[in-house]
């Protein structure tokens, strides 16, 4: 008899422990509010277990939370409101969190005295910073918005390759969402490849490569290009001396497919 109330006090126990300690897992995508926009890099924190997350390029992110509990979600990205979201679950859950502009934050000036070489060093230029630079033909150049940083520059007048701290233009690893090009100008390298329209934003590696982008000594340029608003269609049409450009993008199936195109033409063929 007291070997059958012990186990049924066992059998009660490891029910208990087993309902206190179930997880549930959230999946959710960031997104802007106005362009439904993917943000990458937006910074998800579970308060009550002390646990954050970042979403990833596009959007996704994954956190555990505890199953039949309430509890809170934070969700922040720079520029962008933050959001608190209150939940409880039954079961894995898919959600979607918009996230609106109009924060705008104070410049913060850092300063240090300690050595901080062999820190990764990387340059992150948007399209809205890209396409409100000035330019000679009309129309601004990814590549050419480099040659203003520090300890680059374009070697021969009108050669639109870069030559980061010495080093030639070959030893650049240009990505096009994540694909090696192996030749990214027109013209004899005055002009390159890239409507800066089309464009979402663009990232320069320098000094201390990350491991996973190998092959190349002096630099990487990851480019990536606009995922496609899923709103509404958003048009840029740009007319130079040297091109007419035209960019557009937005949803080909409402919630479950966008597109992005953009077209170049020279009149000097």
């Amino acid at each position: 008899m007291i070997g059958i109330r012990i186990s049924v006090l066992l059998i009660l126990f490891t029910c208990a422990t087993h309902s206190m300690s179930a997880q549930s897992i959230i999946r959710g995508y960031i997104q802007d509010e106005g362009s439904r926009e993917y943000l990458n890099g937006a910074h998800i924190y579970f308060r009550d277990g002390n646990i954050s997350v970042l979403s990833a390029e596009n959007g996704y992110f994954a956190i555990e939370v505890p199953t039949k509990q309430p509890f809170s979600l934070i969700v922040s990205y720079v520029g962008y409101r933050s959001d608190s979201i209150n939940l409880s679950v039954q079961q894995d859950t898919l959600i979607e969190v918009n996230l609106s502009k109009g924060l705008i934050l104070e410049r913060v000036e850092v300063s240090s005295t300690k050595d901080l070489r062999g820190i990764e060093r990387s340059i992150q230029i948007r399209a809205s910073d890209i396409t409100t630079l000035p330019s000679l033909t009309g129309e601004t150049d990814v590549l050419r918005v480099f040659q203003l940083l520090p300890g680059i520059s374009s070697g021969l007048e009108g050669n639109g390759g870069l030559y980061v701290r010495g080093g030639s233009p070959d030893q650049n690893l240009i990505l096009l969402d994540g694909t090696p090009l192996y030749y990214a100008y027109h013209l004899g390298g005055f002009n390159s490849t890239f409507n800066p329209h089309s464009v979402k934003n663009t990232t320069l590696f320098l000094d201390y490569i990350p491991a996973g982008y190998s092959g190349r000594l002096s630099s990487v340029i990851d480019v990536r290009l606009k995922d496609g608003g899923q709103d509404r269609w958003r048009t840029d049409l740009n007319f130079g001396l040297l091109s007419t450009s035209i960019a557009t993008n937005g949803p080909i199936v409402k919630n479950k497919l966008t597109g992005s195109f953009s077209l170049r033409r020279t009149p000097y063929d």
